[in-house]
């Protein structure tokens, strides 16, 4: 959680300060208190941030006659660089190879990727 205005959270120490100075107000009042702090919460616009369950990067991997060689050769740094990268082990990588038809590998080429 963070607040999109955390200013308003000094007003607190003011309005302990008030309610210390100006007992006839009666600030220390249980409804009187927690009104003035959901009151102030609120006006700090508290943002609660929800974490995604993970994330799905397919790779088109092109296996073509032209790009065989490059591709053969470095396939394994990238598998290597992607799955290293991963913050989640929720986020998946999917490899998909084409080259005249595309082909799709389930499980066999499936890792984890970072994601945002």
């Amino acid at each position: 959680m963070r607040f999109a205005a955390p200013q308003f959270l000094l007003l607190l120490p003011f309005l302990a300060v008030v309610g210390w100075y100006f007992r006839r107000l009666e600030l220390w009042k249980p409804l009187r208190a927690g009104s003035l702090i959901l009151l102030v919460l609120t006006l700090a616009d508290p943002q609660f941030r929800r974490l995604a369950d993970g994330m799905d990067l397919w790779v088109l991997v092109d296996r073509s006659a032209s790009a065989e060689e490059i591709v053969a050769k470095d396939f394994e740094e990238w598998k290597r660089l992607l799955d290293r990268s991963r913050p989640s082990s929720a986020d998946k990588l999917h490899f998909v190879d084409y080259a005249a038809e595309v082909v799709s590998k389930p499980n066999v080429e499936t890792a984890s990727f970072p994601g945002d």
